[in-house]
């Protein structure tokens, strides 16, 4: 994909047959309308995009992945397709200032990516995650782990199980 952001990304968006594009990291009551949003999309056979992080880094790292985004798959028994996303200067090194991360404004970021000269998106497929019959937590970790390796990155630290390396407290 070649061009101006201001015209790929609608042009992306047409040519891919979205109905809609919805961005929400909220986890709480509208985090459950926008998953049963998709949950209705998925049983309708409508394909649906998510970044399972939440959020976004440099492209250096890896977040945890919030299982419950996988929930409304495997309520529908929905087959995932992981895919990494990378953005390359020309030479291939990371090209950060595509990242919308820190305390950068919206604006601020909209500039620093108008000013990028070259951006290539690597995009890179991992094996299709089937979800009937697992948990959403079984199907985070599958597509973390297929994520993290397309990408060459170590898989996010996430917290330990309760009780984990933790001593009962003296009575």
């Amino acid at each position: 994909v070649h061009g101006r952001p201001e015209t790929v990304v609608p042009r992306v968006v047409r040519d891919s047959g979205a109905t809609s594009v919805h961005i929400s990291s909220d986890h709480g009551p509208y985090g459950r309308l926008r998953d049963e949003q998709v949950r209705d999309a998925l049983g309708e056979g409508d394909c649906v995009g998510l970044f399972p992080e939440g959020t976004t880094t440099e492209g250096d790292r890896l977040l945890r992945f919030h299982s419950s985004l996988f929930e409304p798959a495997v309520a529908n028994a929905a087959t995932v397709y992981p895919a990494a996303i990378r953005y390359e200067h020309a030479d291939g090194s990371l090209c950060r200032p595509m990242s919308f991360a820190g305390e950068c404004t919206f604006m601020q970021s909209v500039g620093l990516i108008l000013r990028q000269r070259s951006v290539r998106a690597r995009i890179t497929f991992g094996p299709a995650v089937e979800t009937e019959g697992a948990s959403r937590r079984d199907v985070a970790k599958a597509v973390e782990h297929s994520i993290a390796s397309a990408l060459g990155l170590a898989r996010a630290d996430n917290p330990p199980q309760r009780g984990a390396g933790r001593r009962a407290a003296p009575r």
